[in-house]
């Protein structure tokens, strides 16, 4: 793709790594063998050379050691911003006996210069294996997780039948010169060198160092010290706590506390905090809290950061006094979020509980998990003007995203997207170095590098890092997890820059309130997602998403401005509107638009396009006088949803329909009351202080049968009666062989709503459907809710 600015000039930009490599294609001239053995290659084959093999997966593809590899053999493609991390992965085969491979990489070099000698990095990728898989969407086996480093010359064992997986990082130093750079990653084997050129583009713009989102990944500082045998206290101790530290630094994944104990006076403490909080790397960090003395030496400790201008990167998370608070901690929790609003009513305090109507007053930043946070709950957080965060919870996986081993490395990824996309301010959580095992009464040892499960039930939950000490290093070893965290959270700057040149261009045009930012950037969400429990595992669309956004920043920056929205996206009917000044002659894809209405100070111009279903690249050409640029966007074209067929299967209009039922504390009744079938709805109210209240339907005697194979989706109407908080319910399938899928959260808008379920996405056996459970969590108030029309929808 060429981009042209205003005076003419072009910039060559590099189709990222997942996106071309997602779309099956071999890039560039392709892997070079030196003298020795032959090499063969085919798109979308290996490239075997001196008995080895090669294939280069999106860096968003966790592929298992015994999978078949997928992804063509070619040139190592790379695009990152200054300041911005940017990998890629390689697969490795012995085409027949086991081989050492010796891997090194070169610099980069491009016609401005090079890169630093230490901004390329490899790295071996650890497999460990996975037995019990968190959900069936996933299988058992050997995946790959720790990044062990790999100095540039360092071997790697490569057997038949195996993958071997290599993972190349590049950072690019803020303020590097724009351009391609150059340079190659070598193995041998078997007396046969295999070269594969490295091509990176680095983007005209930088990632700011201090970044937009905080974050507070714990870090456990004394199962760091057991893992690696050293004592608390020691000078030993406390530089290995650095290390920890600085590397979740360096990932964006701010530890909350500093690695300097919590247990001083404040006077102290903030002398030992300033050289950490002053390095503008660091973004937040946790306030410590004495105990019950807030209002004593916490107060103390806020009024000494006050005075030193380091305040406004704290918050107050007061984990160990109110974690997930029940019912019966509320008015502790109220007590401790009116005393911090007393003593630094300008930081935020974090709770981490889903919003209920007993706290709204009191709580003002949510940090709810990541299941439980829907686009109702999104409208209610800003209406009532609180803040929001969120966390992984245990159990929390695929179709939701996560940051477990045995799940989508892409869905960890669209982490970042997702919270900006939701209005989602920080991200936590609860611990990167589980490095024990909890037993279910106390944490005991385990091997870390072969054990996956530091918390029951869950691969991965827990840590994030690997001890380095087992493979000789004084310090953490990261993982694909982390890395495609942050990945995510640098796409969440590009995000913001974006939002910046937007507002920047409407503020040029004069626009005013005439158009909401989130139309121009809507398009790009929505080619990743539909929801979140429902997005699109695809790094082609994902690497084409990134690329569009780093387009975007680069051209509002410099050409004619305008700004381009998508309002509508029907096969065989997209309607493209460009806002720009009325002088600005627009086309689009070739047609000519033609001024649709003023927007402010300036004017829409409109194309239609005939475009069939699929995605679908604009060029936008914009003259304004002497003045020509294109901007280049995407959209997708949704293809028409097949007729829908109702299947009835429970409209509550006698009472013989209530016993199609088994109550867990919900109380119900027949109604008359906002009935959407027949004249009776389903009134239910789920009570208050009741653990896991809910309403479960056996499938075989009440909806319909056992075999729900052929239903596209589960639907129901729903009425609201509160204003207030949202609530949140899980939709729970349970299979007649005792497997249970609870990945489907359900909101309730305030009001009425239509309820759909995807059953292609619920993970046990749909031909052996043992029940559907409707259940909640124990909540301080009575949730009342009409429910109606419970229903099949199946594809005619």
């Amino acid at each position: 793709m060429t981009t042209t600015d205003s005076a003419g000039a072009s910039r060559r930009e590099v189709l990222s790594l997942g996106a071309a490599l997602g779309a099956g294609l071999a890039l560039g001239a392709g892997a070079t063998l030196l003298p020795g053995a032959p090499a063969s290659a085919a798109p979308g084959r290996p490239r075997t050379a001196g008995g080895l093999r090669y294939w280069l997966p999106a860096n968003t593809s966790k592929v298992l050691r015994d999978d078949s590899p997928t992804g063509a053999p070619g040139t190592i493609e790379l695009s990152a911003a200054g300041n911005e991390y940017e990998s890629a992965q390689l697969l490795l085969r012995a085409a027949g006996d086991p081989l050492e491979a010796t891997v090194s990489v070169s610099g980069l070099r491009g016609p401005h210069g090079a890169l630093p000698a230490d901004a390329v990095e490899l790295f071996r990728q650890h497999y460990i294996q996975v037995t019990a898989p968190e959900n069936t969407h996933y299988p058992a086996g050997w995946y790959p997780d720790a990044l062990v480093p790999l100095r540039s010359g360092g071997t790697v064992p490569v057997t038949a039948g195996q993958n071997q997986g290599l993972w190349l990082r590049v950072r690019v130093p803020a303020g590097q010169a724009a351009g391609p750079y150059t340079g190659a990653l070598s193995i041998t084997a078997a007396g046969t060198t295999l070269r594969i050129p490295v091509h990176l583009t680095v983007r005209d713009f930088d990632l700011p160092v201090t970044t937009s989102a905080p974050t507070a990944f714990t870090i456990w500082y004394d199962q760091v010290a057991w893992a690696h045998g050293v004592t608390a206290g020691t000078e030993e101790y406390a530089a290995l706590m650095d290390r920890y530290y600085w590397f979740q630094v360096e990932q964006r994944l701010f530890p909350d506390d500093l690695p300097i104990g919590t247990d001083l006076a404040p006077a102290e403490w903030a002398e030992r905090a300033e050289p950490y909080l002053t390095d503008e790397r660091v973004r937040c960090f946790r306030i410590p809290y004495y105990g019950g003395d807030i209002l004593g030496r916490t107060a103390q400790l806020v009024g000494i950061l006050r005075a030193k201008g380091l305040l406004h990167k704290g918050f107050f998370y007061l984990g160990g006094l109110i974690d997930e608070p029940k019912p019966a901690d509320y008015d502790r929790v109220r007590e401790l979020c009116r005393q911090v609003e007393q003593i630094a009513p300008e930081v935020p305090h974090v709770v981490t509980t889903t919003p209920v109507a007993a706290l709204a007053d009191d709580v003002a930043t949510w940090c709810v998990p990541f299941g439980h946070y829907g686009q109702p709950m999104t409208d209610w957080v800003r209406s009532a003007g609180k803040h929001a965060w969120w966390y992984p919870l245990v159990g929390t996986s695929w179709p939701l995203p996560s940051v477990f081993i045995d799940d989508s490395l892409l869905g960890t990824r669209l982490i970042g997207w997702l919270q900006h996309d939701l209005g989602i301010e920080g991200l936590l959580y609860w611990s990167t170095t589980i490095f024990e095992k909890w037993n279910g009464t106390a944490y005991v040892p385990r091997d870390t590098w072969t054990d996956p499960t530091g918390y029951p039930k869950t691969n991965g939950d827990g840590f994030l890092l690997y001890p380095g000490k087992q493979v000789g290093i004084d310090g953490p070893v990261g993982t694909l997890r982390a890395e495609a965290l942050r990945d995510g959270l640098e796409d969440l700057e590009y995000l913001m820059l974006w939002e910046s040149r937007i507002a920047a261009v409407t503020d040029r045009l004069g626009l005013g309130d005439a158009l909401d930012h989130r139309a121009v950037t809507r398009p790009v969400f929505d080619r990743l997602y539909t929801a979140l429990n429902d997005y699109t595992d695809d790094p082609a669309r994902l690497a084409a998403a990134r690329d569009e956004v780093a387009g975007q920043i680069v051209d509002l920056a410099r050409g004619v401005p305008a700004l381009v929205t998508v309002p509508s996206a029907a096969e065989h009917g997209v309607l493209v509107d460009v806002y720009a000044a009325a002088t600005t002659r627009v086309r689009v894809n070739g047609r000519h638009a033609v001024r649709h209405r003023a927007a402010g100070d300036a004017a829409v111009w409109r194309a239609a396009l005939p475009l069939p279903a699929g995605v679908h690249q604009l060029d936008i050409e914009l003259t304004d006088g002497a003045r020509r640029s294109h901007q280049h966007r995407q959209v997708l074209v949704a293809a028409p949803e097949p007729a829908l067929r109702t299947v009835p299967v429970n409209d509550f209009e006698t009472d013989a329909d209530l016993t199609r039922m088994t109550l867990n504390h919900v109380t119900v009744t027949r109604s008359d009351q906002h009935a959407t079938s027949g004249s009776c709805s389903l009134a239910a109210t789920y009570p208050a202080n009741v653990a896991w209240p809910g309403i479960s339907f056996n499938a075989a005697k009440h909806l319909g049968g056992a075999d729900w194979s052929a239903h596209r989706y589960l639907a129901f109407d729903a009425y609201n009666p509160n204003d207030g908080v949202p609530p949140v319910l899980y939709a729970k399938f349970h299979g007649a062989d005792g497997s249970a899928d609870d990945k489907h959260p359900v909101w309730f808008a305030p009001g009425a709503n239509e309820i759909r379920i995807d059953l292609h996405r619920v993970t046990i056996d749909r031909t052996a459907v043992g029940r559907l459970e409707l259940y909640g969590f124990q909540s301080f108030d009575p949730v009342p809710l009409f429910l109606d029309n419970l229903r099949f929808l199946d594809e005619s």
